[in-house]
């Protein structure tokens, strides 16, 4: 049985629509019904960020612009568990609207294996720090207000970041400790 459910969608239905792409909110009606329906059987919903494609054959700024709209909705809604920021993860930091070039199979619209790997290290980043924080909201209640409160704090150092999560409820029961 499946828990978790992440969707990746939306590079295609922006790009074939050519001049006159679906729009971000029809998009976003898609994104919903799907998170409903798997809500609906008990499957938690990650929604990935739409892929930067700039360079593909059917790539226009009318479709960046659905793809740009519709990434933000991703980055702030609160209706799916959680979001995986692909996006960030294979931009060009100096053209965002293209994959980085070491990255990308030769057509800019899908990733190479190295792209991949960069794909699955988001994803298993994004497992640790949903898991945490799930786990934060769950268990770190105060005791006297019933209220999560979750301090996060990070340090950079060369090319790796100290990131301390620390909330102020009891923790695990220890019954459910195994």
């Amino acid at each position: 049985n499946a828990r978790w459910l992440v969707i990746l969608e939306g590079v295609n239905d922006i790009g074939m629509g050519a001049a006159a792409p679906p729009s971000a909110a029809q998009l976003i009606a898609g994104y919903r019904q799907m998170i409903e329906r798997a809500e609906a059987r008990g499957i938690k919903t990650y929604i990935a960020t739409i892929l930067p494609y700039e360079g593909a054959r059917y790539h226009q700024e009318v479709g960046e612009a659905v793809r740009s709209q519709v990434n933000v909705w991703i980055r702030t809604n609160t209706e799916a568990a959680g979001f995986i920021d692909f996006d960030a993860a294979m931009r060009d930091p100096a053209n965002p609207k293209k994959m980085k070039a070491d990255l990308q199979s030769g057509d800019w619209l899908h990733p190479n294996d190295a792209g991949y790997k960069v794909m699955g290290d988001a994803v298993e980043l994004n497992r640790v720090f949903s898991n945490l924080l799930e786990n934060a909201r769950r268990y770190g209640k105060t005791p006297d207000e019933g209220i999560t409160q979750v301090e996060i704090a990070a340090k950079g150092r060369e090319d790796w970041v100290l990131i301390k999560l620390r909330d102020h409820g009891a923790g695990v029961p220890p019954e459910q400790l195994g």
